[in-house]
């Protein structure tokens, strides 16, 4: 009877610590940033959702924002929307939860020729360099 008891409290304990667990783990993802980037000068492509924006300041210096690098890569659209004559812009959205970091990037450029290749390295693996290919 004792050890029917004992395997029954066992069992609960640790179908309760799995529940605890698997809640714990697909938690809500939370809002870490969420802004405009504009007068985007320059946008690189370094491979598969790692991107490099370039962004003029007022002391005509460019500074650089990289998505997708470290904890995974950004989920990216890119529309070629912006007129002649306007700045090409970017909008964020960064989410954390479940460990890691989740980048929504949207580019807003003028064509596909605003995109040049830029460098990749996965170390031991290989590097190299993506080229624009453009008809």
């Amino acid at each position: 009877m004792e050890v029917a008891m004992t395997t029954r409290l066992l069992g609960l304990l640790i179908i309760t610590l799995t529940l605890m667990g698997s809640i714990g783990c697909s938690g809500d993802r939370h809002l870490m940033e969420d802004r405009t980037i504009v007068d985007v000068k320059g946008v690189f492509y370094h491979e598969e959702g790692r991107y490099t924006l370039f962004v003029g300041k007022s002391d005509n210096r460019l500074v650089p924002f990289t998505f997708g690098d470290g904890n995974g890569r950004a989920n990216v659209q890119i529309f070629a929307d912006v007129p002649d004559g306007y700045e090409m812009w970017a909008h964020v959205r960064t989410t954390r939860g479940n460990g890691y970091d989740a980048h929504d990037l949207e580019i807003h450029i003028h064509s596909i020729r605003d995109i040049a290749g830029a460098g990749w390295n996965h170390g031991k693996f290989g590097r190299g360099t993506t080229v624009r290919i453009t008809p």
